[in-house]
């Protein structure tokens, strides 16, 4: 075979090749050397002999001085004491007496109207004349005029109705010269019974009694509203039980609203007796006529009163005296209240009896403060010694912690 020579350009590119392959290679890279900071062996010994004396004084204060605690629990003998009888709650005083037992009360009064409709079962053949509110005018004079119970006042159509009860017109103004009409409004029925004087407005009534008198024309009536309710016929009507069951119902429901009454106008402070005793009926009406749906109506009228105190003034009354006569180093441990109904009708207006069910324990009271001061220091034998010195002590648990404390700490 033989070897083509390489042209000019070929040449070139090849010496080129060749003198970059000789600026690659360069001198071998060598790894950098660790700098490394030695302490002195004395040094750091020191550094160790420091932090460890330093722990060791936050050890031991934390040992000698945070740690140690000392405790002591303590059981009084508790002695019971009961009450049993009435206190007297009084309207005129303003503070309680231990003395005569009464504490300071107040007395509260509500009235109630309460109107509901019930059902009636019975029939029966009723005749019930129209009813209507009549206006009376007097067009005559400035004088008021006088009309007796049952005066009669005609319609065109002459139908006649009458006033229930005697009246007095009152006399008319008079201005400018002329006569401007007063009034009056009544109440009138027909003069029968029946559908037939069931009327709508009529504009003027006459009066017959002063027929043949300037009067006549001078005084009238008028039906504005006209007159309803005459009827002749079997109608629904209440029966006696009905009634006496609607009178029952209609007082309880009487009693609940005055004593709801009683109870938004009594401030929260105050405890209200919850007996029935002292609800009082002033009226009670009932209207037998029954409307569309066949119900009759009861109207009850009932006042109620009550005497109201404080809870906290008898139970302050009640520690006073058992605190009185156990003597001043007895406390309390427990108590508990209950009363009865106040009874006030053996008393006057102004006060009532409260029965009481009072029951507490005591027990021999400690000076906690001058205790804790006197424990100080104290040894645990000491510290024991201490506390069974107290009156009244049944038990006592010490601890000392931890292991190693021998005494009470100073600080409380």
């Amino acid at each position: 075979t033989r070897q083509e020579p390489r042209s000019s350009d070929e040449g070139r590119e090849a010496v080129q090749e060749e003198k970059n392959e000789k600026k690659n290679i360069g001198e071998p890279v060598r790894p950098r050397k660790k700098i490394r900071v030695r302490i002195p062996a004395f040094k750091h010994r020191k550094l160790i002999l420091v932090l460890t004396a330093t722990g060791l004084v936050v050890l031991s204060y934390i040992a000698f001085a945070v740690l140690p605690s000392a405790q002591a629990t303590i059981i009084t003998k508790k002695e019971p004491w009961s009450f049993n009888k009435n206190l007297t709650i009084d309207a005129a005083i303003s503070k309680i007496d231990s003395v005569n037992l009464k504490v300071p009360g107040q007395l509260f009064s509500a009235r109630k109207v309460v109107v509901e409709k019930y059902l009636a079962t019975g029939k029966r053949l009723v005749e019930r004349k129209s009813q209507g509110t009549l206006t009376i005018y007097n067009a005559y004079s400035s004088q008021p005029q006088g009309l007796v119970a049952s005066t009669r006042f005609v319609t065109p159509a002459g139908l006649v109705y009458r006033i229930a009860s005697s009246i007095i017109v009152p006399g008319a103004r008079i201005e400018a010269g002329q006569i401007v009409p007063s009034s009056i409004t009544v109440l009138v029925t027909g003069d029968k019974a029946g559908p037939d004087f069931n009327t709508g407005p009529v504009a003027r009534l006459s009066i017959p009694g002063f027929s043949g008198s300037p009067k006549f024309q001078g005084f009238y009536g008028e039906l504005k509203e006209g007159t309803t309710g005459g009827y002749v016929g079997e109608a629904v009507v209440p029966t006696e039980v009905d009634i006496g069951k609607a009178k029952a119902e209609s007082l309880k429901a009487v009693e609940v609203a005055v004593r709801t009454q009683l109870k938004n106008q009594v401030p929260e402070e105050f405890t209200i007796d919850q007996s029935p005793a002292k609800l009082t009926v002033v009226r009670q009406i009932v209207d037998g006529s029954t409307d569309a749906e066949g119900r009759f109506s009861v109207s009850t009228e009932a006042d109620l009163s009550v005497m109201a105190f404080k809870q906290a003034d008898a139970e302050q009354l009640l520690s006073e005296k058992v605190l009185a006569e156990k003597g001043g180093d007895y406390q309390l441990t427990s108590r508990e209240l209950q009363y009865g109904p106040v009874k006030t009708e053996l008393v006057s207006k102004t006060t009532a009896l409260l029965p009481v069910q009072y029951t507490a324990e005591v027990a021999h009271a400690i000076d906690l403060a001058a205790l804790k001061e006197q424990m100080k220091g104290q040894s645990e034998e000491e510290l024991r010694q201490t506390i069974f010195a107290l009156p009244g002590i049944e038990s006592a648990h010490i601890a000392l912690w931890p292991f190693w404390v021998r005494s009470v700490p100073q600080s409380e």
